[in-house]
């Protein structure tokens, strides 16, 4: 199953995509809130409420023609984690770190899917990096073993990690570098963990810059 969240009247409204369609889901089942974290944290099965909405009379939408919002608009959390790609590490001049390295996103930092990223007048050093995006469907018990992690995880989407890297190494804090507004482009989609790979294994990452 596959999710969106779209702009209506300028408010973010979460929606279920079927084909080159949208179907808005508050307003296919008024019980299901309009907000994926709030659906989520108030334990709905969106993937039921999904399959309803698509198979019964609700209300479509191109979806090519919908203004999209960040996929998760505020979300509790934002844990990123730093030097994941080896390759990457090394262009800058980094070797395979024995730990994570952990850092964190502000909801303000994040932008829809096809909006221009906002490069600040201060920073002549704009990066951006293709990331894959996690989105935890439930709490995680504490201690939680390793081998039970993914049956927590809602789906996947992509993430585009822009980076401020005159800011980002002025201190070993990331944060700074990490969080200029409408940086963090978080979308279109939501792919459900139930029709990819375990961890989502196995998937290529693909960044465009302008297209290219």
């Amino acid at each position: 199953m596959k999710f969106t969240t779209y702009l209506s009247d300028g408010a973010p409204r979460l929606a279920a995509i079927d084909g080159a369609d949208l179907i808005d889901l508050n307003d296919a089942d008024p019980k299901v809130p309009a907000d994926m974290r709030l659906a989520l944290k108030a334990g709905v099965d969106l993937a039921a409420a999904a399959k309803a909405a698509i198979g019964g009379t609700a209300k479509r939408q191109p979806l090519a023609g919908a203004k999209l919002a960040p996929l998760v608009p505020e979300p509790g959390k934002i844990v990123c984690t730093g030097l994941n790609y080896f390759d990457h590490a090394k262009e800058g001049g980094r070797e395979k770190p024995d730990y994570p390295w952990f850092f964190f996103r502000g909801a303000s930092s994040m932008m829809a899917h096809g909006e221009p990223g906002m490069v600040p007048t201060v920073s002549t050093r704009f990066d951006y990096e293709a990331e894959l995006a996690v989105v935890i469907g439930r709490k995680v018990p504490r201690h939680t073993k390793e081998a039970d992690a993914l049956q927590y995880v809602f789906g996947y989407s992509c993430f585009n990690d822009m980076s401020v890297r005159d800011y980002q190494k002025r201190t070993p804090q990331w944060t700074i570098g990490k969080n200029f507004d409408s940086t963090g482009g978080f979308g279109p989609a939501l792919v459900t963990a139930d029709e990819l790979p375990p961890g989502a294994v196995g998937l290529k990452i693909r960044g465009r810059l302008n297209g290219r």
